[in-house]
């Protein structure tokens, strides 16, 4: 008689349970696949499974944080409103940079503020 099959199950994602190896705290906990030298898995040189708590970053809302965000959004809204040719500009400048225009646009942009 053969022997049973095996079964794995390959989970991604965010889910609630109690992990066992090692063992912590019931929660929320987020499995994902990294990189060699990424996560907790440093040494391993091949891609690797990592869990870890789920973590909500606090957003403290601060004014210099929200002035930042606006001008981000401003800088965005006119590179929307850029002619064909004021992006082909930026481009060239981008490439000098090994930036994509926008990025380099951006840039030129935010330093500004």
């Amino acid at each position: 008689m053969p022997p049973p099959p095996t079964y794995s199950l390959r989970a991604r994602g965010t889910l609630t349970f109690t992990p066992h190896d090692p063992v912590r705290p019931p929660g929320r906990y987020v499995i994902q696949t990294v990189a060699p030298g990424l996560g907790n898995v440093a040494s391993d040189p091949a891609r690797a499974t990592q869990i870890r708590a789920h973590v909500i970053p606090a957003d403290p809302r601060t004014p210099a944080q929200l002035a930042r965000r606006a001008a981000l959004a401003d800088a965005v809204a006119q590179w929307q409103a850029l002619d064909p040719a004021t992006r082909d500009y930026w481009t060239q400048v981008g490439a000098a940079r090994r930036l994509p225009g926008y990025n380099a646009f951006l840039s030129a942009a935010l330093s500004a503020t």
